[in-house]
C-alpha cells in the first residue's frame, strides 16, 4: 500500500514538474526547450500540448506544430486561437483551403476578433478567390477599431476586378483612416494617381496624389515619371519641366538606381488616343549639335503594346536654332522631316503630340525625305 501511494505522489509531481516547466518556459520564449517534451504529449493537458505546438511554429516546423494544435484539440481545447494559429501552420504549408476551414472555425468562436478576420481574406487572396476575399474584408472594415489593411484591401482587390468606380472611392476613404506614417497611406495614394490618370483621366488629381506621394518619399525615384505624365496631362508644364530637372539632376549624379539610370531619357507623357498609346520621352543631353535628339516619341498600338511609329524632335540646324518633327523608320533607312518646328527645345509635350496626331490623321504632308543613317 505504501508502495503504490509513493508511485500516486511521484506521478503528482511529475505532472506538475511538467506543467511548471513548460509554462515557465513558454512565458520566457523558450521554444527550443518546449518541444523538448513532445515525447511526453500523452501525459500533456491540452495547454501543453498548444505550447508544444506553438514552439514548434515559432521555430518554423509548421507540420509538428499542425500535429500538436491537433493534440490539444483532441483533448478539449477549444477556443479560436488553436483553430487560427492551426490555420496560420496550414497556410505556410501552402495547405490553404484547409486554412480557410480553420480560420472559419476560429471565427465561431470569435466572430468579431479582427485578426482572424484579416487572415481569413488574406487565404481567399491569395487562392485568387477575390470576390470571397473582399467580402471578408469588408466586414472586417465594418468593425470598431480595425487594424488598417482591409481598408487598402478592399478597394485593391477592387482595382484587380477592374472595378474602378469601388477602387477609387475605396482607396479616398482609406486616406481618412490610415494615418500618413503607415505603408499604406503612400501606396494609397499611388493607387489614386494610378487610377485617376488611366481611368478617369483627371490628370490634375492624379498629379495631386503623386505629389503627396512623393512629399513622403522623395527618393522614390519611380514616382517621378508618373508625377510628369500627370503634370503634363493636365497641361501643368511648367511643373514638369521642373520635376524633369530634378530627374535629370539625380541622373546625372548616378543617383537613380540602376534599372532606370541605364536609359539616356525618360518618358514624360503618355496617352491613349484612339487606337494607339502615344508616349513622350525627353532626353537628359542638351542638342546642341545638328541632329541631335532632344524628344522621341513611341506610337504603339492599344492592342499588342507593339511599336507601330517612332518619331523624334531632331535640331536641324545650329543658326538659328530649329528643332524639327521627324518619323524614323529604321526598317526602311529613311528620316521624314514634316514642317512642323520649334526655335528651341522648351518644347511642351502636348505640343508635341499635337504634332504627332496631325501626321497620324493625314493631316500634316511630310517636307521632305532622306537617308535615316547619312551623317
Amino acid at each position: 500500500m505504501k508502495k503504490i501511494f509513493i508511485i500516486i505522489v511521484l506521478f503528482f509531481i511529475n505532472s506538475l514538474c511538467y506543467s511548471q516547466s513548460i509554462e515557465d518556459l513558454y512565458n520566457n520564449e523558450e521554444y527550443k526547450e518546449i518541444v523538448k517534451f513532445e515525447n511526453q504529449a500523452d501525459k500533456l493537458t491540452a495547454d501543453q500540448l498548444y505550447m508544444i505546438g506553438f514552439s514548434f511554429f515559432q521555430l518554423e516546423k509548421h507540420e509538428k506544430a499542425i500535429d500538436f494544435y491537433d493534440k490539444a484539440i483532441q483533448k478539449g481545447l477549444l477556443n479560436g486561437y488553436v483553430h487560427f494559429e492551426k490555420g496560420m501552420a496550414l497556410q505556410n504549408t501552402k495547405r490553404v483551403n484547409e486554412a480557410i476551414r480553420e480560420f472559419e472555425k476560429a471565427m465561431i468562436t470569435e466572430p468579431k476578433n479582427e485578426e482572424y478576420i484579416i487572415e481569413l481574406g488574406f487565404a481567399y487572396y491569395s487562392l485568387e478567390k477575390y470576390d470571397s476575399a473582399v467580402a471578408v474584408f469588408e466586414k472586417a472594415v465594418k468593425l470598431q477599431d480595425t487594424l488598417v489593411i482591409p481598408y487598402y484591401m478592399v478597394p485593391h482587390i477592387y482595382h484587380i476586378l477592374k472595378d474602378y468606380n469601388k477602387a477609387l472611392s475605396g482607396f479616398y476613404e482609406a486616406l481618412n483612416n490610415i494615418k500618413k506614417d503607415n505603408k499604406f497611406y503612400l501606396l494609397t495614394l499611388i493607387n489614386i494617381g494610378k487610377i485617376e490618370y488611366m481611368f478617369t483621366k483627371n490628370y490634375i488629381k492624379s498629379a495631386d496624389a503623386y505629389a503627396k506621394a512623393l512629399e513622403l518619399t522623395p527618393l522614390d525615384y519611380e514616382l517621378y515619371p508618373k508625377l510628369m505624365k500627370a503634370y503634363n496631362g493636365a497641361g501643368k508644364y511648367l511643373e514638369a519641366n521642373k520635376l524633369f530637372e530634378k530627374y535629370k539632376t539625380a541622373y546625372l549624379k548616378k543617383e537613380l538606381p540602376k534599372e532606370l539610370a541605364e536609359y539616356n531619357n525618360v518618358a514624360i507623357d503618355e496617352e491613349i488616343w484612339n487606337d494607339k498609346v502615344i508616349t513622350v520621352y525627353k532626353f537628359y543631353k542638351e542638342a546642341k549639335n545638328r541632329n541631335d535628339t532632344c524628344n522621341q516619341v513611341y506610337v504603339l498600338n492599344k492592342a499588342d503594346n507593339k511599336i507601330n511609329r517612332t518619331f523624334v524632335i531632331q535640331k536641324m540646324n545650329s543658326v538659328p536654332d530649329i528643332f524639327t518633327l521627324c518619323e524614323n523608320d529604321i526598317s526602311g533607312g529613311t528620316q521624314t522631316e514634316y514642317p512642323y518646328s520649334w526655335k528651341n527645345e522648351n518644347i511642351t509635350s502636348g505640343d508635341i503630340k499635337k504634332g504627332v496626331k496631325l501626321i497620324l490623321e493625314g493631316k500634316m504632308k511630310p517636307k521632305t525625305v532622306n537617308n535615316l543613317f547619312k551623317k
